[in-house]
């Protein structure tokens, strides 16, 4: 039988005064905004809601691998190289202790996430998704209608329900309470993630991402779309406490690699992300779905975070889209945590390699093998996400 629905003849208007939505996406990062388009390909009807307005920036080191590339390319967006004029990066630096070791990457791109989020969002309007953006949204209580969300607007707040609501709000959590699916909670010793974008005449050059690694974290450097430069990092909590404010901090670690630090670092707009690596107890609960870093974050090396988004939403949508057609069930919130297990393997591979290389040395050891011994930077960037997989094709990323 047919769940009863609030305001029935509202439940089957597609414009905003709609009370009842099959799925509510809260979230309108890469996870948040691909799980919205794949549920729209297959007929649901969906609202993404955001507390920004786009575009807006995000602490992110903008990077886009051969799968984050694929999975966009399957999105719609193909060819972010052409479309964003956003440079094609053929050559990662690791710079420690004043030694450059050179590795060639293939298949990657350096966007900001203003740019690809923005773009991501247009798509999603192009699907049929219904976005809401400056609206502070919260996952209510499940009622006999659905899950609850209550969205805090300029006109005022109102309660929506849905048959799936899915969150995709990262690493704040603001959105789930923390008797849904519990608090995310930091490992013991995560780092802090710092970004900002500057524009500045210094290298590196278009095609090139500079990882600069020292004792209290490590910093990217890489030109995005209009040359801009952003600077990526993960810093020890007290490392940056012993410094005066990010930018002297920042500047810490370059000097340590030996790399000269740009300008322009203090009058930039620092944005900043607590505890790189972070777990929620459950990705799951009574009409919730829990997606991309919300559900969790493994502290990168080389800017995987993109792809580990994408690949979740597509992940999650077949079991999402069953959940919405067949009425929520036990079985899959089963189904999603049992999937999680199953590619956990992949973050682990790449926070191995990230812990090993928070030495210097090791970091500097590692460099000097994979950029002299020919066969060896394949695997070891496969193992960073920074490679595609054996045999694999990836997209189209040329200008043309």
């Amino acid at each position: 039988m047919e769940r009863p629905r609030v305001n029935a003849p509202a439940a089957h208007t597609p414009g905003p005064e709609r009370r009842h939505w099959p799925a509510i996406v809260i979230g309108a990062g890469p996870a948040g905004a691909a799980c919205a388009i794949r549920l729209a390909r297959e007929g649901v009807h969906v609202l993404l809601l955001d507390r920004a307005c786009f575009p807006r920036e995000k602490a992110c080191g903008g990077c886009l691998n051969a799968r984050a590339i694929a999975q966009l390319d399957a999105l719609g967006l193909t060819n972010p190289v052409a479309r964003f004029g956003a440079p094609a990066l053929t050559r990662l630096e690791l710079v420690v202790r004043g030694h450059t070791h050179a590795l060639p990457l293939g298949a990657s791109v350096a966007v900001s996430r203003a740019t690809l989020d923005a773009a991501l969002v247009d798509i999603a309007r192009g699907n049929g998704v219904r976005v809401l953006q400056g609206v502070r949204a919260g996952v209510g209580a499940m009622t006999e209608y659905g899950r609850a969300v209550r969205c805090e607007e300029a006109a005022g707040v109102r309660t929506l329900t849905a048959d799936v609501v899915i969150v995709a709000t990262g690493l704040s959590g603001r959105a789930l309470p923390v008797d849904v699916c519990g608090p995310l909670v930091a490992k013991p010793g995560s780092r802090v993630g710092v970004a900002a974008t500057i524009d500045a005449a210094y290298e590196p050059p278009p095609g090139v991402v500079r990882m600069c690694v020292a004792r209290g974290g490590y910093v990217g450097l890489a030109r995005q779309e209009g040359a801009r430069l952003d600077i990526a990092g993960a810093v020890d909590p007290a490392f940056l406490r012993a410094h005066n404010g990010t930018p002297d901090a920042v500047r810490a670690l370059l000097k340590e690699a030996g790399v000269p630090a740009p300008e322009g670092l203090d009058h930039a707009r620092w944005r900043g992300v607590p505890h790189l690596t972070c777990r929620r107890a459950h990705a799951a609960a009574p009409g919730v779905f829990v997606a991309g870093d919300a559900r969790g974050y493994v502290e990168p090396f080389t800017g995987e975070g993109v792809a580990w988004a994408l690949d979740d939403a597509a992940a999650l949508a077949p079991i999402a889209l069953a959940a919405v057609r067949e009425g929520w069930s036990a079985a899959h919130a089963h189904a999603w945590e049992a999937c999680i297990r199953r590619r956990r393997g992949a973050k682990s591979l790449s926070a191995l390699l990230a812990r090993a290389l928070r030495s210097p040395a090791a970091a500097d050891a590692l460099g000097a093998i994979v950029s002299r011994v020919p066969g060896v930077a394949g695997p070891v960037l496969r193992l960073a996400g920074r490679a595609p997989p054996r045999g694999h094709t990836p997209p189209e990323v040329s200008p043309a």
